[in-house]
């Protein structure tokens, strides 16, 4: 198995950012990670995490949270969940005047991308 930990130090902040597994241990089958982009494994292997924000003024605009991958014979030993906020001001009916509301982006997928 590749065992994906999410209890790494990270590097950047994630202030108002909530990441969890959807189950435990989270992991994904060492074969089918060695075997996707083959015909028999097309699409890549996947895991369910959590990821979300609170609405609140110090929640961190983007969210780069690294996972350390166990159990990879490359060199990558790290992957990324990129994450980005997009604020909007409401009206004072909505909210107090001179706040902002804060939803996640357009994109509700998460993107993982590679450590260099």
């Amino acid at each position: 198995y590749v065992d994906l930990d999410l209890s790494e130090p990270q590097e950047t902040s994630h202030t108002g950012w909530t990441i969890k597994p959807r189950k435990e241990p989270l992991r994904i089958r060492k074969r089918d990670a060695d075997m996707f982009g083959s015909d028999d494994l097309p699409i890549p292997p996947s895991c369910l995490i959590t990821v979300f924000a609170v609405q609140a003024q110090d929640t961190e605009d983007h969210l780069s949270y690294a996972v350390s991958l166990k159990g990879v014979d490359s060199d990558a030993k790290k992957i990324y969940i990129d994450r980005f906020l997009e604020k909007e001001t409401v009206s004072s009916n909505e909210f107090d005047a001179g706040h902002s509301a804060i939803k996640p982006d357009a994109n509700p997928g998460i993107n993982l991308t590679q450590a260099d």
